[in-house]
């Protein structure tokens, strides 16, 4: 399989455009909207979260070290090449864009209900929802993605105006 590596814009526009969420004490559900952070912040975020992927993923008394090792080599490898659950094919951004504006039509009660299934079973109850309200949800994607690429103009414009000291 050929893998297309993305651009430092698109790679610098997904982030931006990125919205998720976290439900703290089963009660309630931040929005987490990466286009409202400063870099230290995202650059954070993103650091803690490739960390916990695969430490989630390998861990378990049930395992030794070596096997450890060994899935978090093999899940690398797999995300190298694209492939983001043993399922098939990892999504594709149409799916992810998808997936998100599915999300933001929910009610809190309904998120904190998605997030409470198992990972698997959150994507296929999603398709389906994206299946059955599809004009709605391409409607929103389209929505989401031209006020990402205006925020990104305008970020772009801003380039070497801000005043930085490192």
């Amino acid at each position: 399989m050929s893998v297309t590596l993305p651009t430092a814009l698109e790679i610098g526009n997904a982030i931006l455009a990125a919205q998720f969420s976290t439900t703290i004490a089963k009660t309630e559900t931040l929005p987490i909207n990466m286009n409202e952070f400063p870099l230290v912040a995202i650059m954070s975020m993103l650091s803690h979260g490739a960390q916990r992927k695969f430490n989630d993923a390998t861990g378990g008394a049930d395992k030794s070290a070596a096997e450890k090792v060994s899935i978090a080599k093999a899940m690398i490898a797999d995300f190298k090449n694209g492939v983001v659950a043993k399922r098939g094919e990892g999504a594709t951004t149409d799916q992810l864009d998808a997936r998100k504006a599915m999300r933001s039509l929910m009610s809190r009660a309904d998120v904190k209900t998605l997030n409470e299934m198992e990972p698997v079973a959150q994507i296929k109850k999603l398709d389906e929802l994206i299946a059955a309200n599809a004009d709605i949800v391409a409607g929103v994607v389209a929505d989401n993605r031209a006020e990402a690429a205006r925020v990104a103009a305008r970020n772009a414009g801003l380039v070497g105006k801000v005043k930085i000291s490192l």
